[in-house]
């Protein structure tokens, strides 16, 4: 851990070194150093606040995001009616077939019925009762 925070004071130490040496620092000149380190920390928390701010959005991107949202919807709805259109076209076809089944046995008559379908009776007599 000492070893750590040790590595960590000596990067500080030489970047302000390297900071001091890229601005051709004076050692005489000690306020105008902690001036520069005053605004380069000043820089670095302007940086970091920015980081923190939430991205601004553009109006444009909002109103395509709503209009892509919407497309989304409407092929949803276009699915689900073709869905629909679908299923009715069937129970309609269903529909004719049993309506033309059942004009088709409408129109039979008993000729057309095999002798085994009808019920076979005996006649009644009047005068025996049998």
């Amino acid at each position: 851990m000492e070893r750590i925070s040790s590595q960590s004071k000596d990067n500080k130490i030489k970047s302000l070194e390297d900071l001091v040496v890229k601005i051709r620092y004076d050692p005489s000149n000690v306020k105008g150093a902690e001036e520069i380190i005053k605004k380069k920390e000043m820089d670095i928390e302007a940086l970091k606040k920015q980081l923190k701010m939430p991205t601004t959005h553009d109006p444009l991107t909002k109103e395509i995001e709503e209009i892509e949202s919407q497309k989304v919807d409407m092929r949803k709805l276009m699915v689900e009616q073709s869905l629909q259109i679908k299923q009715m076209e069937e129970n309609m076809e269903k529909m004719v077939q049993k309506k033309e089944k059942a004009a088709q046995m409408a129109c039979t008559t008993i000729e057309a019925l095999p002798l085994t379908a009808l019920p076979i009776t005996t006649p009644i007599s009047v005068a025996t009762g049998t």
